[in-house]
């Protein structure tokens, strides 16, 4: 719609599919469609398909946009960015190249693909009872093949089972005696339709929608992208149970980074189904929950002087956008804005746990700077207690009298004192060091050990072998065998 605004020029759609993965199809269709902005009905020009000489595969749109690349072009690098961050499992690049005369600089961007983890496929399921309108039920009851309205109810809609819809239409014959479960749903009148939307506006004990239908990024992609463009020293991810916003099904994931090329405060990144929101963040459930409903100290997090990035995603059938922009959620479905605070403070949890650690490893030092601090003075007080008792010659103590005679004989100096108090006091902090980081971890892993990925290689560029004596399998870069000592490839 905005090419049309501000150019005219339609938009070309070049496409090619298969419902067999790997096989290449055999047309390519292209479509070249304008829209009527008046009529709101689309137009099109051009509609032909032709031999896929080229063996492509996929979809390919073009437009045409009219607009100042000098004051929003940094919108289109903020909106690709994102997008890369999402979706790490396509590879796509952009190149802005100015017009003649034109002061400003050429730009390109790359983002090449990091995962083969394709999120799932959409599942194709029913209609929730608690989502439908008049107009869905008229379209229903104009193509079901089925007979009755008791079988309508429960085999074009999903969660009614045949108790609760023999239940719906004895409330529904309360008012209309015409209603039984054998009525043929082509006799149902506009005035039923609307006392059936009622009716199941109103029940309550169906069972919750199919989340099947949605298709989310995946915490793994999640986590690859996020890690790709921020190299965060902390990364961690939540995905939510699917709920349920007026009977279409939902869930949030959600993904919390740390440090490293974070950006300074907190600063949130938002999807909708996978595709980037870049305004009206203000306005937003997920920056208002980041703002007043998350508690950051409580998490050792200085949400003014740390670097955090906050990544919500929703995936929806329907997302409760407010305005005609579509650019942000409201913060007035509790049952979104509960998933996404539950989900950020499911991360913040496991930041919190390692940043405890830290923090504890940090008083030991502290509490192992000032012990030393102090051993010099206790050495020399100490020293010159075992002095006075040697001048005295007074009866030696049965425990002390080594210590006492190595004074005397000079073997034991203030300096040695010294040494062998600053040993005792590393091997005491040390040890209650590592029996903090045991009990706040569970297990004996150190703070710093991060999940680390391997990007995908290409199966020609490697060979394998086993060895002949101990029957190992290895794979080596082409070529290289003769490198690798004891390789007898059988």
């Amino acid at each position: 719609i905005w090419g049309k605004k501000s150019t005219g020029i339609p938009v070309t759609v070049v496409t090619s599919h298969t419902k067999n993965p790997g096989e290449v199809p055999a047309k390519v269709s292209k479509c070249v469609l304008d829209i009527d902005i008046y009529k709101n009905l689309p137009r099109v020009e051009e509609h032909t398909e032709r031999t896929n000489h080229s063996s492509f595969v996929g979809t390919e749109f073009k437009l045409c946009i009219g607009g100042s690349w000098k004051s929003h072009g940094k919108f289109i690098k903020s909106y690709l960015q994102k997008l890369a961050v999402i979706t790490p499992y396509a590879s796509f690049s952009f190149d802005f190249v100015p017009g003649t005369g034109s002061k400003t600089t050429k730009v390109s961007l790359s983002y090449p693909r990091t995962s083969d983890n394709m999120p799932p496929l959409s599942k194709h399921v029913k209609h929730h009872p608690s989502s439908v309108n008049n107009l869905l039920i008229q379209q229903l009851l104009d193509i079901t093949p089925k007979k009755t309205l008791l079988s309508f109810l429960t085999g074009e809609l999903s969660g009614i089972t045949k108790p609760v819809a023999l239940r719906i239409i004895s409330e529904l014959s309360c008012g209309d005696s015409s209603f039984s479960p054998s009525m043929p749903p082509s006799s149902v009148t506009q005035t039923q339709i609307n006392r059936i939307c009622q009716i199941l506006k109103t029940v309550t004990e169906f069972r919750a929608p199919d989340a099947t239908c949605l298709s989310p990024a995946g915490e793994y992609n999640l986590r690859l992208g996020i890690q790709q463009h921020y190299n965060p020293d902390h990364l961690f991810t939540h995905t939510s149970k699917p709920g349920a916003v007026d009977g279409h099904p939902f869930l949030v994931e959600v993904g919390v980074a740390f440090g490293g090329s974070c950006r300074e405060k907190v600063n949130v990144t938002r999807f909708a189904n996978r595709i980037p929101l870049l305004f009206e963040s203000g306005s937003d459930v997920c920056t208002k929950v980041c703002a007043k409903g998350i508690d950051w100290k409580a998490y050792y997090i200085d949400p003014v002087g740390s670097r955090v990035e906050v990544f919500v995603s929703i995936v929806s059938t329907k997302v409760p956008f407010k305005g005609t922009g579509k650019e942000y959620i409201a913060d007035n479905v509790r049952e979104i804005k509960d998933k996404v605070t539950r989900g950020i403070q499911a991360c913040a949890r496991q930041i919190k746990e390692i940043l405890g650690v830290r923090k504890k490893l940090g008083d030991a030092k502290a509490r192992r700077s000032k012990l030393t601090r102090y051993i010099p003075d206790a050495s020399k007080a100490l020293f010159g207690i075992l002095q006075e008792v040697v001048k005295r010659n007074a009866e030696k103590p049965q425990e002390y009298a080594a210590l006492i005679s190595s004074v005397k004989s000079k073997k034991v100096t203030v300096d040695s004192f010294s040494d062998k108090l600053k040993l005792m006091v590393n091997e005491e902090v040390t040890k209650a060091e590592e029996s903090d980081l045991i009990k706040s971890k569970g297990q004996g892993n150190h703070p710093d050990e991060q999940n680390f990925y391997i990007g995908p290689v290409k199966e020609e560029e490697f060979e394998w072998g086993k060895t002949v004596d101990t029957g190992k399998v290895f794979f080596v870069p082409r070529g290289k065998r003769h490198k690798f000592e004891g390789w007898g490839g059988a």
